[in-house]
């Protein structure tokens, strides 16, 4: 999808990766073509090293449009000295650990039953331990750890 806003264009492109060189050529080419002064990408690991290799190609290659990576990720996998906190993984785990806390009071009325919730993520156990962190559940498996046993 291609939206454009005045001199702001806006591509959504899903899961696509720049793994050849094809890649790469082809990126160049419509950002030339498009006259393009600067691409960020938001995402994640893979997204940010996307980035990186197309930042890399264009300096090389002299092409004007500068490339920004803009951290935003669930799976935590981001953190460093300059990024101590991505915002989808704060945001991701507020909105989760207070759902999760408007379950466990709605537990504590059914005696006789069990709520269980699913935590999704590229491996999602940070998330779960922040989330129990938060709101203390009585029970949290952790899948990397039920996969090794």
């Amino acid at each position: 999808m291609v939206e454009y806003t005045s001199n702001l264009i806006h591509v959504e492109c899903g899961r696509i990766k720049i793994e050849i060189e094809k890649h790469l050529a082809d990126s160049l080419e419509n950002c030339t073509a498009l006259n393009l002064d600067g691409m960020v990408v938001i995402g994640g690991d893979g997204s940010n090293t996307f980035a990186c290799k197309l930042a890399e190609h264009f300096a090389k290659e002299g092409c004007k449009t500068k490339v920004i990576g803009c951290p935003k990720t669930i799976d935590g996998d981001l953190q460093n000295d300059y990024i101590s906190v991505p915002f989808g993984f704060d945001t991701a785990t507020k909105v989760y650990s207070e759902e999760i806390g408007n379950l466990c009071s709605d537990a504590i009325s059914s005696k006789d039953k069990y709520h269980i919730i699913r935590l999704m993520g590229r491996s999602a156990s940070h998330v779960a331990l922040e989330c129990a962190l938060r709101c203390h559940p009585n029970c949290v498996l952790i899948g990397e750890e039920v996969q090794q046993k």
